[in-house]
């Protein structure tokens, strides 16, 4: 998202039949495609659509009413979908981005990044480190605004303004990402994201 660009809805009767986007006061008109749906909320647009099994929702702002809005925040989310190998094996992943069979019998999910978190005595983040493939790799700290954790999620806020969160459904240390996005990761509804995976913890 540019910090040039607006956007303007086509709004009848509660339904956005049409969406335009403003850039550098140019005006181009943008398709509503299949399976993408917008619902209005007050002076809020929310889009929500689907990707290779990652649910994205956008929310568009017109704070002050004059018909522009821009976009307060999106979020990525990965609830976890199933997928059938040519054998008819099936296959369920949590916080995975995309399922692909490999073939007779067989099913992959690749999965959102892992990390282990660690903490000192005060609350203070000591630690990040980066799991993959059996390793870990220590992160710099300097990108982390905050990490916060409550119960079985981290809460990230990067200085970029984006935020992540991590769940570690099955108690190993090992927190997957399950769901991304900008602005304020204290705004994000926390219970709608334990909802969406709770039918996959021990993957998580």
């Amino acid at each position: 998202m540019s910090a040039n660009e607006l956007y303007r809805f086509s709004i009848a009767n509660g339904t956005v039949s049409g969406v335009f986007e403003i850039e550098h006061g140019r005006v181009k008109a943008k398709a509503i495609k299949p399976g993408t749906t917008y619902t209005v909320q007050g002076n809020q647009v929310i889009k929500t659509e689907i990707k290779k099994g990652v649910q994205k929702v956008t929310v568009y702002d017109d704070s002050d009413g004059d018909g522009y809005y821009v976009e307060l925040s999106h979020v990525n989310t990965w609830p976890g979908t199933s997928g059938t190998g040519s054998g008819g094996v099936t296959g369920t992943g949590a916080g995975n981005r995309a399922g692909t069979a490999t073939g007779p019998g067989t099913f992959r999910t690749s999965y959102g990044s892992q990390k282990q978190f660690q903490f000192n005595a005060d609350g203070t983040l000591q630690a990040v480190l980066e799991v993959k493939n059996g390793w870990t790799k220590a992160e710099s700290l300097w990108q982390y605004r905050s990490v916060e954790a409550i119960d079985d999620l981290v809460l990230v806020q990067k200085i970029t303004g984006k935020w992540e969160i991590y769940r570690d459904g099955n108690g190993d240390g090992v927190y997957t990402e399950v769901a991304e996005g900008y602005g304020d990761v204290h705004a994000v509804d926390l219970t709608g994201i334990v909802s969406a995976t709770n039918a996959n913890l021990s993957l998580l």
